[in-house]
C-alpha cells in the first residue's frame, strides 16, 4: 500500500490518495507538501525551499534535488551589519523561494502518472473546507500571539475576528485567498510564480515591505539535480542524504564515529549514551563550519565530513568518563542558535520508491 508519513492533520492521507489514482512516490510527495504548507504554516510554505533525495527501486538510482531559496541579486555581505534583525523578520529578511518550482521540477522528471491539477486539487479543497487547528498548531498559535497580531496579513489569517484571539484546538480556518492562489497554480503550473501570472504581484508585495527581490530574481532561478552523498554503514547498508547546504553530511559523519564505536545489545547503558552525546558534540561543531558549497570553499571540510579515518582520528578524542565544557574542543568556531520553521515528510511508494524531504521557511511563520 505504501506509506506517507507528515506533520499536518489529514496531509497522510492525502498523500495515500495519490497512491490510490496510480501516482508514484514523487507525485505523493508533491501533493503531501502541498498540504503540509498549509497545515504547517508555522514550519514551511509557499515561500520557502526544500531539500530533497529520491531512491528508485527499479534502478537503484538515488538524486537529490536542491530547491532551497537564494539571496537576490541585490544581496550584500554587510546588508545586515548592525540591525541582524532586518536578517530575520520583513521583507529584506525574504529570500527568492524555491519551493514551488522545486515542485515542477520534481514532477517534470519523475511525474506524469496523475495530472499535476490533481496533486493540487486536494489541498485547494482543504483551503475551501477549512484546515483542522491541531492542539500542537493551536500551541503554536498562543505562543506567538504578539507576533501574529502585530503584522496586519498574519492577524487576518490567524486572528479569530469574533475573539480577537488566536483560533483554539478543534476549530477549522478557512484560507480561500490561499486557495485561489492554488488555482492558479493548478492551472498554470510550478513556474506560475516565477515568470508567470503570480510573479509580478509577488515582487510588489516583498517591495512594499523594503524587500530586494526583484522580478528578474524570481525568474532566473532555478533548483538543482545534484548527486546525494553517500556513505556505506554496518550490514551492508548505504546512506543518501542530500547534499550541502543540507545538515545530512553531519548526519554520516555521527554515524561514522559510531561506527564499531557502540555495542547495540548494550544500548541503554551510560557508556554508550556517553559515546553518542559526544558524537553528537562533534558533529554540530563541525556544522559551524558549513555553508553553500556554491558560494564557498568548503571542500576540504567535506571531505573530513566524509572520511572513515578522520572518524577513527575523533573516536580517539572521546572519552567515557570526561566532557568538556569548550565548544572549540568540538571544532566548532560559532554558537548555532536553535532551529525553527522547518518540516519533514518521508514517503514510501507500493513499488519501493521512496522519497525524503525537508522543507522549510527558516523562521516560525517565515519573515513574520
Amino acid at each position: 500500500k505504501g506509506s506517507v508519513v507528515t506533520n499536518g492533520y489529514g496531509c497522510s492521507d492525502i498523500g495515500m490518495s495519490i497512491f490510490a489514482k496510480g501516482g508514484n512516490a514523487a507525485e505523493a510527495a508533491i501533493a503531501t507538501l502541498f498540504c503540509e504548507g498549509v497545515s504547517m504554516p508555522q514550519s514551511m510554505g509557499l515561500g520557502g525551499g526544500f531539500l530533497l533525495t529520491i531512491y528508485t527501486k527499479r534502478t537503484g538510482e538515488v538524486w537529490s534535488l536542491d530547491a532551497r531559496e537564494v539571496a537576490p541579486g541585490a544581496a550584500t555581505e554587510d546588508m545586515f551589519k548592525g540591525n541582524s534583525s532586518l536578517s530575520q523578520r520583513g521583507g529584506t529578511s525574504v529570500g527568492v523561494p524555491g519551493e514551488l518550482l522545486g515542485y515542477w521540477y520534481l514532477y517534470e522528471k519523475f511525474g506524469g502518472n496523475v495530472p499535476w491539477k490533481d496533486l493540487v486539487q486536494p489541498t485547494i479543497d482543504l483551503c475551501k473546507n477549512g484546515v483542522y487547528v491541531t492542539k500542537f498548531l493551536a500551541g503554536i498559535y498562543k505562543s506567538r500571539k504578539t507576533l501574529l497580531y502585530a503584522d496586519p496579513v498574519l492577524r487576518d489569517i490567524y486572528i479569530d475576528p469574533e475573539t480577537n484571539d488566536t483560533y483554539v484546538e478543534g476549530q477549522y480556518v478557512k484560507r480561500l485567498r490561499l486557495a485561489k492562489t492554488l488555482e492558479t497554480i493548478a492551472s498554470e503550473g510550478g513556474y506560475a510564480l516565477h515568470n508567470g501570472t503570480m510573479t509580478e504581484g509577488f515582487v510588489k508585495d516583498i517591495q512594499d515591505h523594503d524587500g530586494i527581490i526583484t522580478v528578474e530574481d524570481m525568474n532566473s532561478y532555478r533548483p538543482d539535480w545534484q548527486e546525494p552523498i553517500q556513505a556505506s554503514l554496518l550490514n551492508n547498508q548505504t546512506l543518501y542524504t542530500a547534499p550541502l547546504p543540507g545538515s545530512g553530511i553531519i548526519l554520516t559523519f555521527i554515524l561514522n564515529i559510531l561506527s564499531n564505536f557502540i555495542d547495540v545489545t548494550e544500548s541503554m547503558s551510560v557508556t554508550t549514551h556517553q559515546r553518542i552525546v559526544e558524537s553528537f558534540k562533534f558533529g554540530y561543531g563541525k556544522r559551524t563550519l558549513l555553508g553553500d558549497a556554491r558560494f564557498l570553499d568548503i571542500d576540504d571540510v567535506v571531505a573530513e565530513l566524509t572520511s572513515k579515518e578522520h572518524a577513527e582520528q575523533i573516536r580517539e578524542s572521546i572519552f567515557d568518563f570526561q566532557t568538556f565544557q569548550d565548544p572549540a574542543y568540538y571544532g566548532a568556531n560559532t554558537t548555532n542558535v536553535e532551529d525553527h520553521g522547518t518540516a519533514h515528510i518521508s514517503i514510501l511508494a507500493p513499488n519501493g520508491d521512496a522519497v525524503s524531504v525537508t522543507s522549510t521557511i527558516n523562521f516560525l511563520f517565515g519573515a513574520g
